[in-house]
């Protein structure tokens, strides 16, 4: 017994640290995201990093528990690596739970601006009344949706032809739509260069007649050829320029196809000179949700399935974060997003 028992120690404790060197070294290689695409790609993955190396740590625990002997120094081998992996994507994501988030007042707002979007995952979600529905519910100033395609247009043009006055919509495979509340001064659709992918820029009328520029973008997703991470970038550096020329007070929102993680969003943040609105905020996940992936095999009830948080609203710095929500599934892959803002 005692043989088996020491057989099964070593093949365990190898067996582990092989796990958790792997999972150390994939933490490791987000550092080097600017290197390549592999690289970039695994910077967005901090959440199951995170997860995965606690339940490393906490599987390595056990063993120890219950181990007959050399608990020491069996302890210190087995959990040292998952305390670095907790280490390293407990720091990336720190600036969600404890960032520079300075909120306005919990109240109404002199001037502030309601914005819903959504990636409405185009002709393979065809819940257009549970969509429908929650604009309703949230009633918000201006929708703002991608994926967009010809039916997509009909519903919602025909839906919100009374509440939403003003309108610009783009129905295509990658279609975007802005429908508003506010007067649109401005309102055409740009093609990027790379892809020809479109995206809404326009300048809106706030309540008390401020003018805020609004790009409504979806870039690509850097998955694929390399050609897709480039043009994903691409399309972050005119974001980061033309903004900040339309207008003192701007807005980016969308579907950016990247997480907080990513040093290519951190240059985005620093050349527009942007906020993050989800900073301070908690992880706020938006891809992928259960309950359009099961194609209804799951219903959760509390549990989205989303764990990226790819899904954002960017704004100057004179304009503030009163409120930022995950909303509930309405047949996407993505769940809609909801952010209150203050002009100031």
């Amino acid at each position: 017994m005692k043989l088996i028992g020491d057989a099964f120690a070593f093949a365990f404790i190898l067996g582990m640290l092989l796990i958790e060197a792997l999972w150390l070294f994939l933490a490791l290689c987000s550092s080097f995201a600017e290197r390549g695409q592999f690289f970039e790609l695994t910077s967005h993955f901090q959440p199951f990093y995170f997860c995965f190396a606690f339940l490393l740590l906490l599987l390595s625990l056990l063993f120890v528990l219950f181990s007959a002997k050399s608990k020491l120094s069996r302890l210190f081998l087995l959990s040292a690596m998952p305390v670095l992996t907790l280490s390293i994507s407990a720091l990336r994501m720190s600036e969600q739970f404890c960032g520079d988030f300075s909120k306005a007042s919990a109240g109404k707002s002199d001037d502030e601006i309601k914005i819903l979007h959504c990636n409405l995952w185009g002709g393979r979600n065809h819940q257009k009344e549970k969509f429908l529905a929650l604009v309703a519910k949230e009633e918000p100033d201006v929708v703002a949706v991608s994926e967009v395609e010809r039916s997509w247009a009909k519903a919602l043009s025909e839906e919100f032809k009374k509440n939403y006055p003003y309108s610009i919509c783009y129905p295509h495979v990658g279609g975007v739509a802005l429908f508003s509340k506010l007067p649109l001064e401005k309102s055409e659709v740009c093609l990027s260069r790379i892809g020809h992918r479109p995206r809404i820029c326009s300048l809106v009328r706030s309540k008390s007649g401020k003018l805020v520029a609004l790009d409504l973008v979806h870039p690509p997703t850097p998955i694929g050829p390399e050609t897709r991470l480039k043009a994903r970038n691409e399309e972050f550096e005119i974001f980061s320029s033309e903004l900040p020329a339309a207008s003192d007070r701007y807005i980016l929102v969308g579907d950016l196809n990247c997480t907080p993680w990513s040093p290519y969003f951190q240059k985005l943040l620093q050349d527009g000179g942007f906020l993050d609105s989800a900073t301070g905020c908690g992880l706020q996940p938006t891809w992928p949700a259960v309950s359009a992936l099961s194609r209804g095999l799951l219903k959760p009830k509390n549990f989205s399935g989303a764990v990226l948080p790819i899904d954002h609203c960017l704004v100057s710095r004179n304009i503030k974060t009163i409120e930022r929500r995950v909303l509930e599934p309405v047949g996407s892959d993505h769940l809609p997003l909801m952010v209150r803002l203050a002009l100031i």
